[in-house]
């Protein structure tokens, strides 16, 4: 591994939940969204913070992939989650370690081992 990796894994997720967010927002967040855009055309992009929804209100879990403790915090920090919406990931990655592209199903494993699932609820794998 080179040390651009987490860099550009960084881009490409964000590449990723730009195209997949506006399938997942609420109505409500779609309303936000557009007053973020209003204010920033009136008030400037420069003066106004670009909008970035609140991941925990279009989806109820997340599989992210325990690639390492400094990952997993970074995606923590940067799609703004709370550390209880994380724990399966961090719990993975101490119980399992890095085992590749398997940990996002070790995630969910460890989600509905807790018994936190129901029907009609959304998981994100990342």
């Amino acid at each position: 591994l080179y040390k651009e990796l987490p860099t550009e894994a960084s881009i490409a997720l964000e590449h990723c939940l730009q195209k997949i967010t506006p399938q997942i927002m609420t109505w409500g967040q779609y309303a936000e969204a557009a007053v973020n855009i209003g204010k920033r055309k009136w008030y400037g992009e420069d003066k106004v913070e670009s909008y970035q929804p609140d991941f925990t209100r279009c989806v109820n879990h997340f599989c992210m992939h325990a690639g390492g403790y400094a990952i997993l915090k970074g995606i923590q920090k940067g799609m703004r989650l709370p550390a209880d919406k994380m724990m399966p990931s961090f719990a993975n990655l101490k119980d399992y370690g890095n085992t590749s592209s398997s940990t996002t199903w070790y995630s969910w494993a460890y989600t509905e081992t807790i018994g936190d699932i129901k029907k009609g609820h959304t998981l994100m794998q990342v």
